[in-house]
C-alpha cells in the first residue's frame, strides 16, 4: 500500500493562528531581527538549517538570561553530546521573579483550600515583602 497523507482533522482558524505563541514568536522576529517567514513550515525550515540563531533567538525572546550570556549557542552540529549555551549560568529564581504581570506564576491546588493563583507581579511582591 502507498504511502498516503493522513487526513487532517482539525486545523485553527486564521484569528486563532494569529493568537498564537507562535504567531507571537514570528512577529518578534519581524519586529527585533527584520526576519520574515510565511509560515510555520519556514520557520521550523529556518531552526534546522541554523540552530544556534534559532535557539538564539529563543534565549532572547524568553529572557532566558542576560543578552549574551553565554559563549557559544552548540559546541556542535552533532546532536549526540552538544552542549547547549556553554558557559551560561541562569539564575532559575531570578528570572522568574524579573518577570512581572498577570501572568500566572503559581497555581496551587489543595484539597482543604479553593484553587489558588498567583501572578508574577504578586509573587515578586509576595517575594520583596518577606
Amino acid at each position: 500500500m502507498p504511502d498516503a497523507p493522513g487526513r487532517i482533522l482539525w486545523e485553527p482558524d486564521a484569528a486563532a493562528r494569529t493568537r498564537s505563541g507562535v504567531a507571537r514568536y514570528m512577529r518578534w522576529l519581524g519586529h527585533s531581527r527584520g526576519m520574515s517567514f510565511p509560515d510555520y513550515e519556514s520557520l521550523w525550515r529556518w531552526s534546522v538549517e541554523d540552530p544556534e540563531g534559532f535557539w538564539a533567538s529563543i534565549w532572547e525572546y524568553f529572557e532566558v538570561g542576560p543578552s549574551g550570556g553565554y559563549e557559544r549557542v552548540l559546541s556542535s552540529r552533532s546532536i549526540q553530546g552538544a552542549r547547549w549555551f556553554g558557559g551560561a549560568r541562569v539564575n532559575y529564581a531570578e528570572r522568574a521573579l524579573a518577570a512581572r504581570g498577570d501572568r500566572a506564576a503559581i497555581v496551587a491546588r489543595s484539597e482543604a483550600r479553593p484553587r489558588t493563583v498567583l501572578t508574577r507581579g504578586e509573587l515578586a511582591s509576595a517575594v520583596a515583602r518577606a
